[in-house]
């Protein structure tokens, strides 16, 4: 056997774990979905053709789901990414002025909100003045929001600023010597080189705000306010009532509908390499 021959087996043995995993647990898993939603029921199935899909689709609170979801992912993303490029130009002009054990520092504590668990925003969050009465109002979408960027803006930072790292600060020094200005550099030397960084951090984005409802679950509880009750809550309130054919329903047109947008995301990354 060549070495190459050995080098690619010992590459599929160790890809092959998580590969069944994947298949095993969510390709198959999504099939079965498929399957299910396309019955009239689960244990004596007979084709049912697009029945669940139309009542879901007339569902008041799958609706509203949808919305809500939709809503707080285009909200939630563009303001991630802001927030993080801001940061992220801080964290590179800051660093290269501390010393090694501040800046370590520095640079972890943009890690420790990921690692928290969902527990600590139900213990923390709470004690903070006014926001209590904010998840009991109109407001708890908001709060929702903020607890999204809070989890995902460290990570995103971490992202973005090794996208400058690797630049490096000698093609803004150049630019500066020819008379650009430091909104010029900025935008037409940082951003366009920070493209591949963004669309990744798109995806881990989106990624992120279907993690949101763990915490929006310790915040709110089962039902949460009507401006606050997303997808998830729509799944689960059918998997507690034992309505599998609807969540298999709703489970696929969730997956479909998320991976259209992160999938010309991942082609677009691909593009760019």
């Amino acid at each position: 056997m060549s070495a190459n021959s050995r080098k690619k087996l010992a590459a599929l043995a160790f890809i092959l774990p998580g590969l069944s995993g994947f298949f095993l647990f969510y390709v198959w898993a999504v099939l079965l979905c498929g399957y299910y939603s396309f019955g009239d029921s689960l244990t004596h199935w007979r084709f049912a053709g697009l029945h669940h899909y139309k009542a879901l689709l007339a569902s008041p609170a799958f609706v509203l789901a949808v919305k809500n979801t939709v809503c707080f992912l285009a909200v939630g993303i563009p303001l991630l990414l802001g927030l993080s490029i801001l940061l992220a130009f801080s964290l590179w002009y800051v660093l290269g002025k501390l010393d090694g054990g501040w800046a370590d520092f520095l640079f972890s504590s943009y890690l420790l909100p990921m690692v928290l668990p969902a527990g600590m925003v139900q213990l923390v969050l709470p004690m903070l003045p006014g926001i209590r009465r904010l998840l009991d109002s109109d407001w708890a979408f908001a709060v929702l929001l903020l607890v999204f960027l809070w989890r995902n803006t460290g990570y995103t930072v971490v992202v973005l600023y090794a996208d400058l790292c690797g630049m490096g600060k000698e093609m803004m020094e150049a630019a500066r010597v020819d008379g650009a200005n430091y909104r010029q550099c900025v935008l037409q030397i940082c951003l366009p080189s920070m493209r591949r960084g963004l669309l990744f951090a798109a995806v881990m984005g989106a990624a992120g705000g279907m993690k949101v409802y763990r915490d929006s679950y310790f915040l709110f509880g089962e039902y949460p306010p009507e401006g606050a009750y997303i997808l998830q809550n729509f799944l689960t309130h059918n998997y507690n009532s034992l309505n599998y054919i609807r969540l298999s329903a709703a489970g696929l047109l969730f997956v479909i509908v998320l991976s259209l947008p992160v999938a010309l995301l991942i082609r677009r990354m691909e593009s760019e390499v």
